[in-house]
């Protein structure tokens, strides 16, 4: 796309031969009395040279984690802690004992976890050193001691109910002061949690080599015997405790439109392991996902829990406190990685670019904001990552609320003119370049007319265009249904508003154009204040059923990742792939034209963290529900949507408080009022689990900042 240069970047024992005769006998016993006084001589010899070793072992004094979201509460009361790559850090301190010699040496050193969850089976753990002057009672995200250097350990793995041992650098461990670390795990969904309550807390290990004394049996010391003379128990999982209370409203669960398929008990030829369901590829039916340039991956490639996106865009008083009322600009992110060398700005377009193509997703429409500054080459970068894949397209999408349209229909030609020609553009069959728009009749159809002209007669590109309007009245549609290859619309943010909204594909379709249907997950934008209620996912689910039952002939999801207004489909912190992956199932349908079989057992569990109507306290300008015509009231619910082969018996435990359905096979959906505390949820057939998923967002009562978007976790992609 551009022309640029990058930095790419036990030996065999010897056999002795016994002498014969009585002269042998005695030159035998002769030499072993010997070679006895010769050991026993030796033994005293090294026995004052020999090495010794002793093991100590201290519990922790504080533990405790930090939360991003939760940037000035202190968690230390809690008797768990959560380690994620970015968003939460586990933090173990250390009043580490004295040498026991003035001789002695650290061997090695070990430290001792009693793992709670786990949600991968990767080796991902890291332990960095941290300043030591802190108390678990006290830590907040924004008090928290930075971690600096390398790992102190190789990535440990950290399985669910057992005991963790990862060996140390023992240069990191200071006798006789105070050690400490802080435990991440660097891997974008996943994340393991710890005991810190006393009787399991994490502990220090700390083996000595004691030079040139006497030679004694290794042993163990302890600095806290009674916290470590006992095992420490197992875990009980949160999803199987005898049930406490039945909800205050009956759950529902009730099979989606679509029909349930024949049972099966094992994953189809074909099928990928972090799916239920074959997704469809291919086809005419093309789906676009609206790219928004402000939000990529990374914004300055420095580690996750320094970045811009956590320091200014997260952080409520970040990037001078401007958005400190709404209570930060942001309340998700994209999912975050480690830096990277060379160009990274163009290696996370083309890590974009593969997510999306990974979620059977055809292309990206592109937001033009502008021709000129980081928005604008971050689109090119896009569009060189989309060339350099290759079966993906870049469909520039023109904002007429952006600053981009007001350079004219000339200049704009001569800046967008390369998009359209790249290798990445969207052709059809005639030659003609798909060009998008974003609120089309923010510009005159005349304005319009002329930029399509000048593209053709001064760069040689025939546009086919598509006329996104925010205004979808019949005249709007029928103005500019003359100078577009297709119309679309913003469309609908709730399930109520979805379900009740006009046949738009028959509208665009008598008008002999072609419809692109807008399919969505939620809207939340604190920054102005309003709100949709989502209900969980019913809005996708209603805006892919109008896109299917209407025939529409493209769809566009809004968006892949504006953050500002949490529509995101991205794989991001708060949702990881939940969206993309239960979106895929419809967008499957929409494009075979035949409903998905499901082919193995899966739970996608959805929630909010705190209630819509939690008193905030960190925060003074609180978003309020659109009110729309037809708009769902706001609610409080946990949501499960099981994918079954067979009938299961799925359990929601939601703050401790069970309850149990009886599921069909197929799609369902079973809600439950949500209420503080952790959300899990289980499926089991005939006893035995088939399914099981653990959300690492708890519901709290008394949330710092207002966030109303839906979070998402999935139980194939948490082994």
């Amino acid at each position: 796309m551009r022309d640029r240069r990058r930095t790419q970047d036990r030996p065999a024992r010897p056999r002795s031969t016994p002498g014969r005769g009585r002269t042998g006998t005695r030159r035998t016993l002769v030499g072993a009395l010997c070679a006895v006084a010769l050991v026993v001589a030796l033994g005293r010899t090294t026995d004052a040279a020999v090495a010794a070793t002793t093991t100590v072992s201290v519990t922790a004094s504080d533990m405790t984690y930090t939360n991003s979201r939760e940037p000035r509460t202190a968690l230390g009361y809690k008797d768990f802690a959560f380690a994620t790559r970015s968003e939460n850090s586990t933090y173990v301190r250390f009043a580490t004992p004295a040498a026991p010699d003035a001789r002695a040496t650290i061997e090695s050193a070990t430290l001792v976890l009693q793992a709670r969850t786990s949600s991968s089976k990767d080796r991902a753990l890291l332990v960095r050193t941290v300043g030591a002057s802190w108390r678990e009672a006290t830590l907040t995200h924004d008090t928290r001691p930075r971690a600096t250097g390398r790992p102190v350990n190789t990535p440990a793995r950290v399985a669910a109910s057992t005991t963790v041992r990862v060996p140390v650098d023992p240069a990191a461990v200071h006798p006789g002061g105070t050690t400490a670390f802080a435990l991440s795990f660097d891997r974008p969904d996943p994340r393991v949690s710890f005991w810190s309550d006393s009787r399991r807390r994490a502990r220090l290990e700390v083996k000595y080599r004691l030079t040139g004394t006497s030679a004694t049996p290794t042993q163990a010391t302890s600095a806290h015997p009674t916290s470590t003379s006992r095992p420490a128990p197992t875990a009980t999982p949160k999803a199987t405790p005898t049930p406490t209370r039945t909800p205050t409203s009956a759950p529902t669960s009730s099979p989606t439109a679509a029909p349930a398929p024949a049972p099966t008990t094992a994953p189809v030829t074909g099928a990928r392991s972090d799916l239920p369901y074959v997704p469809a590829t291919g086809g005419a039916k093309k789906v676009w996902a609206h790219y928004f340039p402000p939000y990529p991956i990374s914004l300055d490639n420095r580690p996750a829990d320094e970045d811009y996106y956590t320091r200014n865009y997260l952080d409520p008083a970040g990037e001078g406190s401007k958005f400190a009322d709404v209570g930060g600009l942001l309340r998700d992110r994209p999912l975050p990685r480690s830096p990277l060398s060379g160009d990274w700005a163009l290696h996370d377009m083309t890590a974009e670019v593969e997510q999306a193509r990974s979620a059977g997703i055809d292309g990206f429409t592109v937001n033009v904001l502008g021709i000129t500054g980081a928005n604008w080459d971050r689109t090119l970068d896009l569009v060189e990552a989309a060339e350099r894949t290759g079966g993906f397209t870049v469909v520039p999408n023109i904002d007429t609320n952006a600053s981009g349209v007001e350079a004219g229909p000339t200049r704009l030609a001569a800046a967008i003119a390369p998009l359209l020609r790249s290798s990445a553009a969207e052709r059809l069959p005639d030659g003609r370049v798909v060009l998008s728009s974003f609120k089309a009749e923010g510009k005159s159809v005349e304005w319009w007319s002329e930029l399509f002209r000048t593209l053709e007669q001064e760069h040689g590109v025939r546009v086919a265009f598509t006329a996104v309007l925010l205004d979808s009245s019949s005249a709007n549609m029928e103005a500019f249904a003359p100078i577009s290859w297709a119309l679309s619309n913003w469309g609908a943010r709730n399930p109520g508003k979805a379900r009740a909204a006009a046949d738009y594909a028959a509208r665009a379709h008598a008008l002999g154009v072609r419809w692109m249907a807008p399919v969505a997950v939620q809207d939340v934008r604190p920054t102005q204040g309003i709100y949709d209620e989502a209900a969980n996912t019913e809005t996708l689910e209603a805006t892919w059923r109008n896109a299917v039952d209407d025939g529409a002939d493209l769809v566009q999801l809004i968006t892949w990742n504006d953050y500002s207004e949490s529509t995101s489909f991205a794989p991001s912190a708060a949702h990881g792939w939940t969206f993309l992956d239960v979106s895929g199932y419809y967008q499957s349908e929409f494009k075979s034209g035949a409903v998905p079989t499901v082919t193995q057992d899966a739970l996608y569990v959805t929630h909010r963290v705190h209630a819509v109507d939690s008193r905030v306290t960190q925060q003074s300008d609180l978003a309020t529900v659109r009110s729309d015509a037809n708009a769902t009231e706001p609610r409080d619910t946990v949501e499960v949507l099981s994918f079954l082969t067979a009938p299961a018996d799925v359990t929601v435990t939601v703050g401790g408080r069970q309850q149990t359905v009886r599921v069909g096979a197929g799609v369902s959906r079973t809600t439950v009022p949500l209420a503080t505390g952790e959300v899990s949820a289980v499926a089991r057939r005939n006893g035995a689990t088939i399914a099981h998923v653990s959300s690492p967002f708890t519901v709290v009562s008394r949330p710092e900042v207002q966030d109303l978007q839906y979070y998402g976790v999935a139980s194939l992609r948490n082994p």
